[in-house]
């Protein structure tokens, strides 16, 4: 049966303090006599030598004055044996009476030879040596026994004197002692039962809120904070499971965001991988066709032959370049493909590229010109920086006007260069812009004229691009669209 941690700190502290009153009530009963006998005793002998300094060759009447001054207020009584009789007792108990005005107490004397183990007195009264010259014993007092603590000391000249002390009296307040504690346990455990009950609900309230806020937790309700200030160790327990929890909903969130993301990537692997085969399924179909009617004879000339030939090496280029940037992409996308970055001259580089593509800017009528920015450094991979250029390039020569004007431009800024390429031609639809991006992205008839158009290209761009961690992007402008990238300035240019 579960207990909750109210009523197990409620149960602990009662049976704590039931403890302590049984143990007090214990050493009560069993120490309180022998101390009291201890302390009895060591004051009885201290009196001893009080009246041992009295001298008793003195006058009577001085030296009972002095006997009467030690004796003023004390509870023992004192006994004075001279020889064989008693010459003074404050006392009228045990036999003895008090001195009388003739000064002499012709009483023969009873008390006896306290040397020996036991005495007997008129087979009345017993005593038990016990140490130091104390006794202890049990006088008949009238028709009751009492019992007494006896001190006595032998002094010059047969003077003998005896103190007496009854101790039953001792057992009495043991007695009362252990029932006014008794009344005080019961009394203080009521008390206590409302007190411990209201404490250990008010000590265990942040101890049930932060296991309350926990279970919320565990039920993925984040929402839940545990306001506690008790200015302690649970304060601070409570704080750091508001924090794990405000974490915790991060961290969900993000994995709902990623989960997220991760549909949209496997959708758009889906739709890549579809494309990819439509793509392909053309120059493969052209190249079996092809292939077969030249396998079959049925070819009259060599210059169908020739033509044929060339169909088919066309298609089997297109198949290639297809599928060298699919490899890329992959790799860039994976994060199999690392970037080799150095800080380079961005308008050297862009002048090397243009040497470099001379033959095809050539071949393809481009118009291409630079605006000048020398001297600027940037953190670049040369081979990635001539891809995401090439790309570019080979998409203004793909989708631009009849004048096919290309202008290339080097702007820097406070961290990064831009690059920008601007072609000449028709606007890109607004709402296609974000997904140019996308792999095998399909544009608008009027820019899907080349039969060549797969749309790779940008999507190799993005890759790159999100490698090296810079942005990226495209727009309209007046008389035609801007592709840009941006690369890292070097800090040595800055400084």
């Amino acid at each position: 049966m579960k207990m909750n941690i109210s009523s197990r700190l409620f149960i602990y502290v009662i049976l704590i303090i039931l403890g302590f009153a049984a143990l007090i009530l214990v050493s009560n009963t069993l120490l309180l006599g022998p101390l009291y006998r201890f302390m009895l005793r060591n004051t009885m002998i201290s009196a001893l030598d009080d009246y041992s300094e009295v001298d008793y060759k003195a006058d009577i009447d001085v030296w009972l004055s002095d006997i009467a001054e030690l004796s003023s207020g004390k509870s023992y009584d004192v006994v004075i044996q001279n020889q064989d009789f008693i010459t003074f007792s404050s006392s009228e108990e045990i036999g003895l009476m008090a001195r009388p005005d003739d000064r002499q107490i012709d009483m023969p004397n009873q008390w006896p030879d306290l040397k020996d183990d036991s005495h007997t007195i008129d087979g009345d009264t017993k005593f038990k040596q016990l140490s130091d010259g104390t006794y202890i014993g049990v006088s008949m007092l009238g028709d009751r026994k009492t019992e007494l603590m006896v001190c006595y000391r032998e002094i010059d000249d047969g003077i003998v004197i005896f103190i007496t002390q009854p101790i039953e009296q001792v057992n009495e307040s043991v007695s009362q002692a252990n029932i006014l504690l008794l009344a005080c346990t019961v009394l203080s455990l009521i008390i206590l039962l409302f007190v411990v009950l209201r404490m250990s609900k008010r000590f265990t309230k942040p101890i049930r809120e932060i296991q309350a806020t926990v279970s919320e937790i565990a039920s993925l309700n984040f929402d839940k904070r545990c306001e506690i200030k008790t200015g302690d160790e649970l304060q601070s327990l409570g704080e750091n499971v508001n924090i794990l929890a405000g974490e915790l909903q991060g961290a969900l969130n993000e994995l709902e965001k990623k989960n997220e993301q991760l549909k949209k990537d496997i959708d758009a692997q889906k739709k890549f991988i579809a494309n990819a085969s439509h793509e392909l399924r053309t120059p493969l179909s052209l190249i079996t066709g092809y292939s077969e009617e030249m396998s079959s004879g049925h070819l009259n000339t060599v210059k169908q032959s020739v033509q044929y030939s060339k169909i088919v090496a066309e298609e089997a280029a297109k198949m290639n370049r297809l599928l060298t940037e699919m490899l890329e992409l992959s790799r860039m996308q994976s994060g199999q493909a690392k970037l080799r970055k150095e800080v380079l001259d961005v308008e050297q580089q862009v002048k090397l590229f243009l040497e470099k593509y001379d033959g095809y800017i050539e071949k393809n009528g481009l118009n291409v010109s630079l605006d000048s920015s020398e001297g600027v450094l940037g953190v670049i991979d040369p081979v990635r920086f001539e891809q995401v250029l090439a790309n570019y390039i080979s998409n203004a020569a793909r989708y631009g006007d009849p004048h096919k004007k290309i202008r290339l431009s080097v702007k820097p800024d406070e961290d990064h260069i831009r690059i920008i390429v601007f072609n000449t031609g028709k606007h890109i639809d607004p709402a296609k812009l974000e997904n140019l991006w996308d792999g095998f992205l399909k544009l608008d008839d009027a820019r899907t004229r080349v039969p060549d158009s797969y749309g790779l290209g940008l999507s190799v761009v993005k890759a790159i691009q999100e490698a090296a961690g810079m942005d990226y992007g495209a727009r309209n402008v007046k008389d035609g669209v801007e592709f840009w990238f941006d690369v890292e300035r070097s800090r040595k240019d800055i400084g």
